[in-house]
């Protein structure tokens, strides 16, 4: 069976790009995705272009509005919404190749289900302008018996990730203290 892939997108003030990595994720050429769109309470347009794209593709994409608690909250508000088999993230201003997601659908595949897949990328243009790409430099995680047994080729500092979804997973953070 073709594993679902959640791609979860924190959205912050992030106009200027949004549209640009929503088209990039809807050309993906592994269809069995969805994208949660997580407004985190932006002041620009950003809102209105997540629920225009929610509304024009109801099927795949999802968005959300919360008030602005950071990335983190962000990201974690996706995960507890998503129904992917795996979870991953994309930043508002990231581009991808179009093969990117299914890339990683035949790596999970290939890898007997890992847990966790880590992988590398390129940038491409200016700071602003990101592009990230599987590289064949491909690190794997696969649990086995509570700990992680590893194959890895390069530095994982800085690297995507997507992984399983767990159900009743633990992803707990500090409170803010008011």
């Amino acid at each position: 069976m073709e594993s679902r892939i959640s791609i979860i997108v924190p959205v912050y003030n992030a106009a200027s790009t949004l549209e640009r990595c929503v088209r990039a994720l809807m050309g993906q050429t592994y269809r069995n995705i969805e994208i949660i769109l997580v407004n985190d309470g932006s002041t620009d347009k950003s809102g209105d272009i997540c629920t225009s794209y929610s509304q024009k593709y109801p099927e795949k994409i999802f968005s959300f509005h919360k008030e602005n608690e950071g990335q983190f909250l962000a990201r974690k508000y996706g995960i507890l919404k998503c129904t992917g088999d795996y979870v991953g993230f994309l930043d508002a201003d990231d581009l991808l190749d179009d093969n990117y997601v299914k890339t990683i659908s035949e790596s999970v595949a290939e890898y007997n289900s890992p847990d966790v897949l880590c992988f590398g990328f390129a940038r491409f243009g200016d700071s602003m302008k990101k592009e990230y790409k599987l590289t064949d430099r491909t690190t794997f995680f696969k649990t086995q018996d509570g700990s992680f047994q590893t194959i890895w080729h390069i530095n994982a500092a800085k690297l995507p990730v997507f992984g399983r979804k767990q159900e009743n997973a633990d992803i707990s953070h500090r409170e803010k203290r008011v």
